[in-house]
Parts: structure tokens; C-alpha cells; sequence
């Protein structure tokens, strides 16, 4: 009796009833990897992240790392994504990670069946930014964890109080009335990921999610943003439309198409992608969240869909095209006091 009640104290008692209570929730989520991984793990598959587990600098070494997540979870091999050793990440990956755990889709719910995620330790810069974004209770709870962070694709409608809410943290952080356009850019970048997403209108739409996430870093004097989209991609979506193979595009651009999308995607977004409606009024989305981002106040400004990654802030430099295809897009962007005009 005596042991019984001295077990029951115990740290590892408590990570056993924290452990039962995730589960019934039906995620698979593990608050300490160690621990797991002498109770219940054995005999999973460890697929270890890549040291540089950050979107930003090391998109293709993250997409394939999340490939062979995905590939694991349809061919029902338990597996653990394992990130107790990555030494940097980003807001822009952690948003990937909450975006795919909590897909609707009957493909991604595979991922959830199949695979157990170890975060870094709390004590390391990647577990803190881990739980600075709130990721745990993100995950494991219904809805999101607070007014920063929202999941959405519920509807086609542009939810105007997030945006409110999103605006009045940036102000109140940066002492700007409505820093850099922030809300006609947030406008912009959330009609164009409702409607362009997913074009394809018997795929399941309305469960396409995408993440939106914010993090104030007030020692460096900056806020970070990030809008994680889980559709088909930019580029994919301009295939999807015809768009590639209109008279519109000829054989040069077409094979940059096929070969290059960074250089496609940086050469036309200053001028605005073609639309296919023809209207001169349309396609325009992108060209607009360029010329919100030259704004000073904007540090850094990027985007990686598909193949294609670009940086707004810079759109002359090229860069090459990721190894592996995202299916999606990620805009994520800086703003700090010290641009403010």
C-alpha cells in the first residue's frame, strides 16, 4: 500500500495519467520522449528530423522529412517523428507540423494513428520556441490556444475578427497604426488561400486547413508570422487551371515552368500572374502581397510552395528549387520596430 501511494507521487505516475489522457483525446502525442521510449515505443520506427529542422534554411531537408512521415503513416508502419535532437526550427515549420496534425482529410488521419511526436526538451531553443507556439495545447485541445493562432477552411468567408484581433496585437507591439498595410495584406493572403487552394471542387475543400500563427519576440524587437496553407500549391494550382498550357505561355516559359518554378514564380510575381478568367482585374493576389512587402517595416518576407521558394524582400536573388515538392504554400514574414517608418 505503502509503495502503491509513494508510486502514485512519483513523477512518472503523473506522466502516465497525462499519457492516458492524450490518448483518449485520440492524439499521439508524447509529452517526454524519453520516458516513451522505454514504456511503450519499442519496436517503432524512430525517423529522426533533420538537426535543421526549419523551413526558412532547410525546405527540402523538412519536406522529405515529412514525406517519409506521411509514407510511413499509408503504409500503417507505427513510426515516431522524432525532433528530441534538432538544434534550430522556425514558427513556419512548427505551423507545418500543427497543419498536418490536424488535417480532417482521411489520408493525414493516418499520420495520427500511426505516429507518436516527440518535441525537443523543454531546456534547448527548439523546445522553447515548441512551447512558446503553444504547440501542446494546440494539438491536444479542441480549438486553438488562443486569439494569435487559428485554424480555418471551415467556411469560404474571411473571418474579419481574427484579422481585428491579429492587427490590434501587431499595433500594440509595434506602436504603429496599422503596420505595413498588415491589414489589407492579411486580407489579401487569406482570400487568395480560400479561394485558390484547392480549385478542384470535388476534392474535400471545406477540410483543407491552413494555420495562421504569430509569436512576439520582444528581445529582438520583432513579431513573426506565419500562414501555412495545406492545398495544392501554387504552382499546382495554376496546372490545375490550364494556366500552364494557355497560348499565353510560350515553350520557354513552359519548360521554366517545368524546370525552374523559384525563377517562374520571382520573375511573374511583380507583375502579377495571369488569371483564368482573363480579367485584368484578377491574379493579381500575389503582386499585391509583394508590394505590401517592400515595405521597410518588414524584415523578412517569404514564400515556399511547391518546388518554388522566394524571397519577396529580395526578389532578384534567385534560388533553387526545393528537392522535394510541398504540397502546399508557406508565407512567412518578419516585421520589427526598428524598420518603422
Amino acid at each position: 500500500m505503502s509503495m502503491r501511494k509513494n508510486l502514485k507521487n512519483s513523477p512518472e505516475w503523473g506522466k502516465r495519467k497525462e499519457r492516458k489522457r492524450l490518448m483518449r483525446k485520440g492524439y499521439a502525442y508524447t509529452p517526454d520522449p524519453y520516458y516513451a521510449r522505454f514504456m511503450k515505443d519499442r519496436g517503432k520506427e524512430f525517423l529522426l528530423a533533420p538537426k535543421n529542422f526549419s523551413m526558412v534554411d532547410n525546405a527540402t531537408g523538412v519536406t522529405e522529412y515529412f514525406h517519409s512521415v506521411q509514407n510511413n503513416a499509408k503504409a500503417h508502419i507505427p513510426s515516431v517523428m522524432d525532433m528530441s535532437d534538432i538544434e534550430m526550427t522556425d514558427l513556419a515549420t512548427i505551423s507545418l507540423l500543427i497543419s498536418v496534425m490536424m488535417d480532417r482529410r482521411t489520408s493525414a488521419k493516418l499520420i495520427k494513428e500511426f505516429t507518436t511526436v516527440y518535441i525537443p526538451p523543454r531546456n534547448t531553443e527548439p523546445g522553447k520556441l515548441f512551447r512558446q507556439a503553444q504547440f501542446h495545447e494546440t494539438v491536444t485541445a479542441e480549438g486553438i490556444a488562443d486569439h494569435t493562432f487559428f485554424l480555418s477552411r471551415l467556411s469560404k468567408r474571411v473571418n474579419k475578427d481574427y484579422i481585428r484581433d491579429i492587427l490590434n496585437t501587431a499595433e500594440a507591439f509595434l506602436r504603429v497604426k496599422n503596420p505595413g498595410q498588415l491589414s489589407p495584406l492579411l486580407v489579401e493572403m487569406i482570400s487568395n488561400t480560400n479561394n485558390h487552394a484547392n480549385p478542384d471542387a470535388e476534392v474535400e475543400k471545406d477540410k483543407l486547413p491552413w494555420f495562421f500563427a504569430m509569436l512576439e519576440n520582444k528581445a529582438e524587437g520583432k513579431i513573426i508570422f506565419s500562414l501555412v496553407d495545406l492545398g495544392v500549391g501554387i504552382y499546382e494550382s495554376l496546372h490545375l487551371k490550364g494556366l500552364a498550357t494557355t497560348a499565353k505561355f510560350d515553350e520557354s516559359i513552359k519548360s521554366l515552368y517545368q524546370n525552374s518554378q523559384s525563377t517562374f514564380l520571382r520573375t511573374n510575381i511583380p507583375k502579377g500572374v495571369d488569371s483564368s478568367t482573363g480579367l485584368p482585374y484578377r491574379g493579381k493576389g500575389l503582386q499585391s502581397i509583394y508590394d505590401y512587402a517592400k515595405n521597410s517595416i518588414y524584415k523578412e518576407f517569404k514564400v515556399i510552395t511547391n518546388r518554388a521558394q522566394v524571397d519577396l524582400k529580395h526578389i532578384d536573388k534567385a534560388k533553387l528549387d526545393l528537392g522535394e515538392s510541398l504540397e502546399g504554400t508557406i508565407y512567412y514574414w518578419e516585421m520589427s520596430t526598428h524598420g518603422k517608418r
